[in-house]
């Protein structure tokens, strides 16, 4: 007997969840384009071809409208080791990181490693270094060796983008060290 009552509590609860949903359905707002005009003129039409064109035209005419009403978006100014943005992001949806960066332009693609010469260097705490390059950059060393000949003033260096956002400093055939941009 207790497994009745339980089995018609379970259907009584199922009936009022769907009564309830059935009942939302009918608050949701209708879209707004189903009392548009054109649509009723375009479904007027019997020839398809023409029937799709007058459809093709509202659709036009409404991203145009959505077009202008929406704010410009600032101007991005890349910085030299940034990629710029890509100018289509839905056209890359559902690829993977490689497969987007075969088809970006190679402009628009991160830059992976750059050879920098240094303008000057110096120490700037217990063997942790900075450095002005001759781009400008400034970077400074996240951590120190104690066998590590710091690269001076006209060397060469290497930068090399790592893991997690981290970027290395190579330095003749010496180990690599973590480095990070200051400015």
């Amino acid at each position: 007997m207790l497994g009745i009552n339980r089995k018609a509590d379970h259907m009584a609860v199922r009936r009022a969840i769907v009564i309830a949903g059935a009942g939302t359905i009918f608050c949701l707002p209708a879209p707004a384009l189903a009392h548009d005009p054109g649509l009723a003129r375009c479904l007027a039409i019997a020839d398809r071809d023409a029937r799709l064109s007058c459809y093709d035209a509202i659709a036009r005419a409404e991203q145009g409208a959505a077009a202008s009403a929406r704010p410009a978006p600032p101007a991005a100014t890349a910085s030299p080791g940034m990629a710029a943005p890509a100018p289509n992001p839905r056209a890359e949806f559902g690829f993977g990181a490689a497969e987007r960066e075969e088809r970006r332009a190679v402009e628009q693609r991160p830059i992976d490693e750059i050879t920098v010469r240094v303008k000057e260097a110096r120490e700037v705490g217990a063997g942790y270094w900075q450095f002005v390059m001759d781009d400008g950059s400034i970077w400074r060393l996240a951590e120190t060796r104690s066998s590590y000949r710091m690269p001076r003033a006209n060397d060469d260096v290497k930068l090399v983008r790592a893991s997690l956002g981290s970027y290395l400093l190579v330095f003749r055939n010496q180990a690599s060290l973590r480095i990070r941009r200051i400015d």
